[in-house]
This record gives C-alpha cells, sequence and structure tokens, in this order.
C-alpha cells in the first residue's frame, strides 16, 4: 500500500465525509488508491451514491469548493441577502442572537427600537 501524508497531499476528512483533491488526473488516481486501501484495511466502506469524483467543483457544507480555492455558494448567499427583515422581537430571536452574543439583550433593544 502507498503512503501519503494527507494534509499536503490532498486528502480532507470531516465527520463522514472525505475530499480527495489532486493537481492531475494521475495523482487523483493514486490519492484515491490510497483512500481505498485504507477503508478496506479497516473494513470501512463508501456509499457509491454519495461519491463524486474528478470533478472540479464540488457544493461542501455550504461552500464551493474549486481547483483555485474555496468560495461562499452564492445560491445560499442569496437567500441570506433576500430574507425578510426581521421586524419584531420574536423574528430577531430566531436568528438565535439572544444566546450566541454576549450583552445580547441590549443589542436585542436597540434592534428592536429601530
Amino acid at each position: 500500500m502507498t503512503s501519503f501524508d494527507p494534509i499536503s497531499e490532498g486528502l480532507y476528512c470531516f465527520f463522514n465525509d472525505i475530499l480527495v483533491y489532486s493537481q492531475n488526473k494521475e495523482e487523483h488516481v493514486r490519492h484515491l488508491r490510497v483512500v481505498f486501501d485504507t477503508l478496506v484495511q479497516h473494513k470501512l466502506f463508501a456509499k457509491w451514491a454519495k461519491c463524486k469524483f474528478a470533478s472540479s467543483e464540488i457544493d461542501y457544507l455550504g461552500h464551493i469548493v474549486l481547483g483555485q480555492g474555496v468560495g461562499a455558494n452564492l445560491g445560499k448567499v442569496k437567500s441570506m441577502i433576500n430574507w425578510p427583515k426581521p421586524k419584531t422581537l420574536k423574528s430577531l430571536r430566531f436568528f438565535g442572537l439572544n444566546t450566541l452574543l454576549p450583552g445580547s439583550s441590549r443589542v436585542m433593544r436597540l434592534l428592536h427600537v429601530h
């Protein structure tokens, strides 16, 4: 089995997701072989219906991962921009402001006044 340094050579794991990123197709095949060999060795498996191979762009955790880097998913950003402006204290609480910010009750009062 071939080994490689996961972080510097193109592997990112988060919970039950495995992202493999490579400079070219040959390197991608080599990385996938290491990942699959490791899964087999530990008696783990991938759900093929959820796998996506040799893609130049993927949607992952609300972000778009490209060869050039990571960016925001514009569809999700657009939804946030178009979200109706909160007009009541109750609608502000929907966003969790009362629990996320220290001194949030003061902030909530200020937002409620305007």
